[in-house]
């Protein structure tokens, strides 16, 4: 393959993975722009992370006490997902992926909620007596909040189960099925969070 074959290959994966990224990508304004660019010229150095699935990690605080919660989980569920060893490791580790969807999920989730919440603290929706717009509302905010709330609390359950398989000297056919129970457990939370 000559220079320029090696070109026209180089410029088509930097044009995919800069699409790809700028399907991914939270930045705004110039620095997406900034991103999109780097994407395209230094495409090798972004595929890693762009097929793991990984979102950058935000140094910002958290917006509310939700949001809190939903990061805490979802580094807690990652840590012990990492620290699966043997047999375990295997078959959970394709899990990753599912466990970051399933995150994004509950970001978005509460970015609705932090959105209903203002809204119903507007003049508009929290006067005497409430209008019935507002108590639809409310309700969406309650039903959000539910399913946040359960969701994150099976999340711990997994987590401590995880933690238990990690440590139970079990032979590996009662950890595969175990795992691969906790796996089936990941993909039914990610698809109830994606169906309502």
């Amino acid at each position: 393959m000559g220079v320029l074959e090696t070109a026209i290959l180089y410029a088509t994966l930097g044009v995919a993975v800069a699409i790809f990224t700028a399907h991914t990508s939270t930045a705004r304004g110039f620095e997406r722009y900034g991103t999109l660019l780097a994407a395209f010229a230094f495409w090798p150095l972004f595929t890693p992370s762009l097929i793991a699935g990984e979102r950058p990690r935000s140094t910002a605080r958290p917006e509310n006490a939700v949001a809190a919660r939903i990061h805490r989980e979802e580094e807690r569920l990652v840590a012990a997902l990492s620290a699966l060893e043997g047999v375990a490791a295997e078959v959970l580790s394709p899990e990753v992926r599912r466990v970051r969807s399933l995150f994004r999920g509950l970001d978005k989730m509460s970015v609705r909620l932090a959105e209903l919440e203002a809204l119903l603290a507007t003049p508009d929706y929290s006067g005497d007596p409430p209008r019935k717009a507002a108590e639809k509302l409310a309700i969406l905010r309650d039903r959000t909040k539910d399913q946040i709330d359960r969701t994150l609390l099976e999340v711990e359950e997994l987590v401590s189960q995880l933690h238990l398989i990690r440590f139970a000297n079990s032979p590996d056919d009662e950890i595969v099925r175990r795992v691969r129970d906790l796996a089936a457990g990941i993909e039914g939370l990610a698809e109830g969070l994606l169906a309502e």
